[in-house]
């Protein structure tokens, strides 16, 4: 009786420490939760997740109802996405170079990866375990000096406003950020948002305002608000209160090209030339470069004001 009575109490003690043991450590959610979660409260059945997550805050934006749901490793991209797609996955594709200097096709699942640091083993990609940062999407390591070829998508299911789903992938490969929103089924990135001074950023005598760095084949689309305005004669004795469209009747010279005075200009090339922005326009990028973002005049002494544009990746 005493020896059962000890057996039970030593088996009690077993249990209370396996218990404290399972409350201390630290549960990580993992993308088959979360994917699971989010097809659960995604399904066709619900009507409020049947939406578009549109950034620019419309009735379609989800964020209004749901926060997005976290996810691990450090290659995810931020942005509302996440509360309408399932089964999110990044994967990196390259060739590496094996002894026989051939370079072998490899696909590495970078989902779960915490570690950005990667090894070329005889032409098979692996994980090495160590801490050499990341370029931006692109894992760091050893291996990226014996590979070419190299990408890197995230790959989901993105869900319709129709509630169906459908296979949706976007090219993380020459980004250093990624702000994503699923556009009915196509991931797109989210529009950022650039402060133009009608003074500080005048090409007559300012400095171009950066507006991000862009690939050849990008296609981006520009708006700003149509009752957006800058004052192009502030110390005049008649303002000369313009939006991005610019002026209809008057016309300023920059490097022998004649713009609309008052108006939204771009430049690629540090502003020895410019291209028409306006309200809204949209253009396809023809040479990898800095975008500069003017004011078109000829006398910024008097300029005062500033427009906000918005640029959207599609």
């Amino acid at each position: 009786m005493n020896m059962m009575k000890h057996f039970t109490k030593m088996l009690f003690a077993i249990s209370m420490i396996a218990f404290m043991a399972c409350t201390e450590e630290e549960v990580q959610p993992t993308i088959s939760d979360i994917t699971e979660i989010e097809s659960m409260a995604g399904t066709p059945q619900t009507e409020s997740l049947m939406m578009t997550d549109h950034p620019e805050g419309s009735a379609q934006d989800l964020s209004e109802v749901m926060q997005p749901l976290s996810t691990t490793g450090s290659f995810f991209p931020t942005g509302s996405y996440q509360l309408t797609c399932q089964n999110i996955s990044i994967t990196l594709s390259a060739k590496a170079r094996d002894i026989n200097g051939i370079y072998q096709p490899n696909s590495f699942d970078l989902t779960h990866l915490s570690t950005p640091d990667l090894w070329n083993d005889n032409g098979v990609i692996k994980a090495a375990g160590g801490t050499a940062p990341q370029n931006g999407f692109i894992p760091g390591g050893s291996w990226i000096l014996s590979s070419q070829d190299i990408q890197v998508t995230v790959n989901c299911q993105a869900q319709k406003i129709d509630g169906t789903w459908v296979n949706a992938s976007f090219d993380l490969t020459n980004r250093q950020t990624a702000e994503l929103w699923n556009d009915d089924g196509v991931l797109r990135q989210a529009g950022q948002q650039y402060e133009v001074q009608a003074y500080a950023n005048s090409a007559s005598g300012g400095q171009g305002l950066y507006a991000g760095s862009y690939q050849i084949g990008d296609v981006l689309q520009f708006t700003a608000a149509t009752t957006d305005t800058w004052d192009l004669a502030s110390n005049g004795t008649q303002a000369l209160i313009l939006n991005a469209d610019g002026s209809n009747t008057t016309t300023t010279t920059l490097n022998g090209q004649n713009y609309k005075t008052g108006a939204m200009l771009g430049s690629f090339d540090n502003g020895a030339s410019y291209f028409f922005i306006g309200t809204s326009s949209q253009i396809t990028v023809n040479s990898t470069a800095d975008l500069k973002l003017y004011c078109s005049d000829s006398n910024f002494n008097d300029n005062s004001g500033s427009i906000t544009l918005t640029i959207q990746e599609l």
